[in-house]
């Protein structure tokens, strides 16, 4: 599996655990009696948690891409990487 594979696999695990995070942490808000909110609404609210992370990391990600391409290419080229300072 290549380097831009692996990050990118491990990039969305982590937006995965994030997700999971914020959805049981609500969860438990909930069940403990600080978060009051009916079971419509608070459906609702995990899914707009849940869309709202995957759409942060579909647009978010190239900006991962970009870096992780520049990293790559100055790994394989030092020299380049010395003129531009």
């Amino acid at each position: 599996m290549s380097l831009e594979t692996e990050i990118g696999k491990s990039v969305s695990e982590l937006v995965s655990f994030i997700k999971d995070k914020v959805s049981s942490n609500l969860v438990e808000s909930r069940n403990q009696g600080s978060l009051e909110i009916d079971d419509v609404t608070f459906e609702r609210v995990l899914n707009l948690v849940d869309l709202s992370t995957s759409q942060g990391l579909s647009l978010g990600y190239t900006n991962v891409e970009s870096a992780l391409s520049k990293g790559l290419k100055d790994l394989k080229d030092p020299k380049d990487k010395r003129k531009k300072k």
